[in-house]
């Protein structure tokens, strides 16, 4: 029989606290680990390819298809990481973990943004379903040491008929970020207020400051949401709660 547990459901004001603590609790590691997956990769890619292509679907653009893959993928090293930060295990040691599990948890994440990208040129919204779905497959993979399809099939699980409270606490949580973002670079790159769009000042550290701390703070709300749905109990379609704990 279910029975309605509200309390314990999902609450945005704790996924955000967890967010911001898990940044806040090894900054400097976070900041050096967000370089190495994040910015140093959009530096490269930049330096290949300063300008998109006007063919997406030609040769000249296969650096811009490699250099957005290749971020995506190796997020997952500052994903994986931040999810022990969430999780808080004293027993395990995080970088150890994280460097033991590269392989895995960079296919992982290569193969949503796959999905993803392929549900987003079908019809848009399988994309954002598959997206949704599979957002916490990443921090799966880390902690539970799961392979890239098995991490995908155990966040299917753990969303299942919480998807649309995780579809809104996202867009609160990143569509702020995501604006400021946007609306800075979009400043940047006014030629009336900087016209010397060429300076490698604004090439080389605009986009990729903007684009890395929307993947770090995506990344802990991410980790975030698998803490808070790993702890809950299984939800109904009926949006009540079974009262047995899950065991994993």
């Amino acid at each position: 029989m279910a029975v309605d547990v509200r309390d314990r459901d999902l609450e945005l004001s704790r996924v955000f606290g967890l967010s911001v603590h898990a940044l806040l609790r090894r900054p400097v590691t976070a900041l050096l680990l967000a370089a190495l997956s994040i910015y140093l990769p959009e530096l490269a890619y930049l330096h290949l390819m300063p300008a998109a292509p006007e063919n997406l679907v030609s040769l000249a653009s296969l650096p811009l298809w490699v250099g957005y893959f290749g971020i995506m993928s190796l997020s997952a090293v500052f994903v994986g990481w931040i999810t022990f930060q969430v999780i808080d295990d004293r027993k395990r040691k995080p970088l150890a973990e994280v460097a033991a599990r590269v392989a895995p948890l960079v296919t992982t994440s290569f193969l949503l943004t796959l999905f993803t990208l392929l549900g987003l040129l079908a019809l848009v919204v399988p994309g954002i379903v598959i997206a949704i779905a599979c957002t916490v497959a990443v921090p799966a993979a880390a902690i539970e040491r799961l392979g890239p399809m098995q991490a995908i099939n155990r966040s299917v699980e753990l969303t299942e008929n919480r998807r649309w409270a995780i579809l809104g606490f996202t867009i609160a949580l990143i569509a702020p970020p995501l604006l400021a973002a946007s609306v800075f670079e979009w400043i940047v790159n006014d030629r009336q207020l900087f016209p010397d769009q060429d300076n490698p000042i604004i090439t080389y550290t605009t986009r990729p400051i903007a684009d890395a701390l929307q993947v770090v703070w995506g990344g802990a709300v991410s980790a975030a949401f698998y803490a808070e749905l790993r702890r809950l109990p299984p939800r109904g379609s009926d949006g009540s709660v079974t009262p047995q704990e899950m065991t994993r």
